[in-house]
């Protein structure tokens, strides 16, 4: 997974911080979002933290993500979905 970029919605959470170690421990450079997270969460210089929720938009979100890192390679959303969410293609 080196050299891959990862999006994780719920970093924080159960499942997230599962699937989050898991990519981080892979060696891939990981943006984990949440409502409420902070990188110290995870101390590894490849995780980036961003609080921002889906319902906002994820556009938004990927934008951010590919404008910061180049490219985004996996999106893994590991949290509920909001009752309206905007799908990204």
């Amino acid at each position: 997974m080196k050299g891959k970029v990862v999006l994780i919605t719920g970093a924080n959470g159960g499942l997230g911080t599962s699937v989050t170690r898991a990519f981080l421990d892979a060696g891939a450079t990981v943006v984990g979002t949440s409502r409420k997270i902070q990188a110290s969460e995870f101390p590894n210089p490849n995780f980036t933290a961003i609080a921002a929720e889906l319902s906002t938009g994820a556009r938004k979100l990927v934008d951010q993500v590919v404008s910061q890192f180049g490219k985004l390679d996996v999106l893994a959303q590991t949290d509920e979905l909001p009752a309206q969410v905007e799908v990204v293609d």
